[in-house]
C-alpha cells in the first residue's frame, strides 16, 4: 500500500477508534510517538515494521542511524522492539486505575552490560515522574539493616522487563557482571537476582 493512502488509513482507523471508545493498543502509541521519544524511526518506518510483523516477515526496517530494526513480540499492552544489535525498546500501556493510561517506555542498552532505563509518558506525551527501585531494594531484606551502614555501589546495572501476561515489571541485577569477583562491593553481595514490580497509583510496589 502506498504511504499516503496508509497514512489515510491509519488516521480513519484512529479517529474510529477514538470515537467508539475502544481501548487503545500498544501499536496504536507506537505509531503516534513523538520523535523525540522513538527518535531513530520515522512514523513510516514504524508502520513498515509494524506491516512486517503482522504478516510474519523477519525484514528489517531501516532507522535514522542506518541500523536494522524489528518489532520482536506484540501484544494488545506491551511490544518489544528491537533497534539495533544492542538496543532494545518496550512499549507498555499503563492502566493507573483512574479511567487513565500511560505509556511506559523501557529502553536497554547491552554496552555490553545490560542496563535499563523507564521513561513515562502521559497520553499527550508529557514525561511523568516517578521514583524507580534503588538499589536497596535489591537487598535481601534480612539484610538491609546491615546494607544500609556500608558505601552505595559507585555502579549499579539493572535490566527491566516487562511481563505482559502478568502485568509484572521484572528488574534483574546486571551489577556483579560489571565488577572482578574479587572486587563485588560488599553490598552488591547482598543481592537478590531480581525484584518484581507492579505500577500502582504512579509508583512501583512490590508484586504479591
Amino acid at each position: 500500500m502506498p504511504t499516503f493512502l496508509r497514512n489515510i488509513s491509519f488516521a480513519v482507523i484512529t479517529a474510529a477508534t477514538c470515537l467508539g471508545g475502544q481501548a487503545r493498543e500498544a501499536s496504536d502509541f507506537f505509531i503516534e510517538a513523538p520523535s523525540e521519544v522513538i527518535p531513530l524511526l520515522t512514523k513510516s518506518a514504524r508502520m513498515d515494521m509494524l506491516d512486517y510483523f503482522r504478516s510474519s516477515l523477519d525484514t528489517p526496517t531501516s532507522n535514522s542511524l542506518r541500523g536494522r530494526s524489528r518489532i520482536t513480540a506484540m501484544t494488545p499492552s506491551s511490544m518489544d522492539i528491537s533497534i539495533s544489535d544492542n538496543t532494545t525498546l518496550q512499549l507498555v500501556v499503563q492502566p493507573t486505575g483512574k479511567a487513565d493510561t500511560l505509556i511506559m517506555v523501557i529502553e536497554t542498552v547491552r554496552t555490553p552490560i545490560a542496563d535499563s532505563g523507564i521513561r513515562i509518558y502521559d497520553r499527550s506525551w508529557q514525561e511523568v515522574p516517578t521514583k524507580l527501585p534503588g538499589y536497596m531494594d535489591f537487598v535481601a531484606k534480612d539484610k538491609r539493616k546491615e546494607a544500609k551502614k556500608l558505601p552505595a555501589p559507585l555502579m549499579v546495572f539493572t535490566q527491566i522487563e516487562y511481563q505482559p501476561e502478568s502485568g509484572v515489571y521484572v528488574f534483574t541485577d546486571r551489577s556483579r557482571e560489571y565488577y572482578y569477583k574479587d572486587e563485588v562491593p560488599e553490598v552488591v553481595s547482598f543481592f537478590v537476582p531480581e525484584v518484581r514490580k507492579r505500577f500502582s497509583r504512579y509508583q512501583f510496589v512490590d508484586s504479591k
